[in-house]
This record gives C-alpha cells, structure tokens and sequence, in this order.
C-alpha cells in the first residue's frame, strides 16, 4: 500500500510489463504527485483483461477504506475493446446487453428512495495498455462486490498525467434504461495546481446520452460518478 504524497515512477514498471510482446502500448510514462484526495489512503496495482485475454492492461486502484479496496480484485473489472472504425457507444450497448443475458442484479428494479449513501468509493487510473494493432481503444468496466449494503456507489476516474500539458477529453456514456447515472468533472493545468470544475456534481446521464468534454493545455482529468443498480448507467473515457 502507498503512503499519502506517494510519487508515482511507473516508467519502469511500464516498460516491464510492455516487454511481453503485445502490439501497440499507451504507457503511462510520467511521474506524478497525488494525494488522498486523488486516491484514498491506500492503493493497489491490477492487471486486468478483456473477455478473451486479448488486450491488457495495469490500473492503479486506490481507496479510503483498506477494507472495501481489498474486496476488489482483477475480477472487478474488464477491458471493453473498440476496434478501429467502431463506434464507441454502438459498442458498449453491444457488450452491456452480452452482460444483462448473463447476470442478474438483484438493485434493478429498486427505488431511489431506497438507497443509502454508504460512502464507500474506489479510485481508478491507467498506467500502461498492451493492446492489439486492431484495437484503438479500451473503455474500462468495473462491477463493484457484493458488500449486502443497497446503496449508491461512487467511482473516481483519473486520466493520465501529461507533464507536457496537452488536450485531454472526457467522454460520458449513458446507457441504462432503469436508472440514470450521475458525474461530475474536475482538471488542472499542472500537478501544483489545484482541481478547478467543469461539470458540477451531479449531472444526470440517460440512456442514450452521450456528453463531450476537452481542455486544452490541460495536466490531468478527474471525473466522479455515482449510479444505482448495473455500472451501465454512466461509462466515463478519456481520450489524450
């Protein structure tokens, strides 16, 4: 587990794991200062897949409580490939409607009212992709465990860091029909500035929804979200 003020190297630890011999990599080079506010008090590595162990790639998973970190595991998440030419949002609906023939969730059909704010949270970044020369992309899937607590769940993602600055996007995905997702949206300049808004907590997602968001010269994105019942509710992608 890190320490709060970690400083992150993870060049090497991109290159190692590079090394393996897949076709095109996106490593995330630079390194970088975060704090519990960033990502809890306590972080692990995962190195997670796609449903046919094609793509790969290691994200940093961070939380406040020791506790609920330790219930998620590489089996808490999974990589959705797009391929080039695809669509993003024809994809998801495609994989989302795979995953509602094989799961069942048991929050579907509950009321709003019913929910708790339990204030457990997770933090999410990607360090390094091993992806194959046909995919361009990977979108990031994530089925919280089971803790018996009905309630709101909460996910932070981080883009990665551009020590250069640059233009980040963010892309949101509505696509649940029952229950609608909310997010809100942060960036900075550099990593010695401060989280400034873009998009206030919280901002409802439909089904069909689909918001855009850039800046330019532009360090870093954080973007929250809070949903109900199946993680489809809001998807949230950075592009860099």
């Amino acid at each position: 587990m890190k320490a709060t003020k970690t400083t992150l190297i993870v060049g090497l630890l991109a290159m190692m794991f590079l090394a393996v011999g897949c076709k095109k990599e996106t490593p995330q080079t630079s390194s970088f200062i975060y704090d519990e506010s960033d990502f809890g008090k306590y972080t692990k590595e995962l190195v997670i897949k796609d449903q046919k162990g094609e793509n790969s790639a290691i994200l940093l998973v961070g939380s406040n409580d020791k506790s609920y970190l330790d219930l998620w595991t590489e089996n808490n998440f999974e990589l959705i490939p797009v391929k080039f030419g695809e669509n993003t949002k024809d994809v998801l609906d495609a994989y989302f409607g795979n995953k509602k023939q094989t799961e069942t969730n048991m929050e579907e059909n509950g009321e709003y009212e019913d929910y708790v704010d339990t204030g457990k949270e997770i933090f999410t970044m990607f360090l390094s992709k091993n992806l194959q020369e046909n995919v361009e992309k990977v979108l990031l899937y994530e089925k919280a465990p089971d803790t018996g607590e009905k309630g709101w769940k909460y996910e932070t993602h981080l883009s990665r860091a551009l020590d250069a600055g640059g233009t980040i996007t963010c892309y949101v995905y509505g696509g649940n029909f029952w229950h609608w997702g909310y997010y809100g949206l942060q960036w900075r300049s550099s990593v010695y500035q401060d989280w400034a808004t873009i998009v206030s907590e919280w901002r409802q997602v439909g089904r069909n929804d689909t918001f855009t968001h850039s800046k330019t010269k532009c360090y870093q994105m954080k973007a929250r979200r809070k949903y109900t019942g199946n993680p489809e509710s809001v998807t949230i992608e950075f592009g860099l």
